[in-house]
């Protein structure tokens, strides 16, 4: 979909915006799998399984 406000920007400011929302999406993605390796790894380790 074509936002009329921003015709006539310079194609970077969009590659740019992507790029940003890429780079936060996979960053967050990985804080979550360390966080959830880390709750799972505490799990065992307070049932008594090491």
């Amino acid at each position: 979909m074509i936002d009329l406000r921003f015709i006539g920007q310079p194609g970077r400011f969009y590659a740019s915006a992507i790029a940003t929302v890429n780079y936060i999406c996979k960053s967050w993605l990985a804080l979550m799998k360390r966080c959830l390796r880390r709750a799972s790894l505490t799990q065992f380790q307070l049932g008594g399984i090491s």
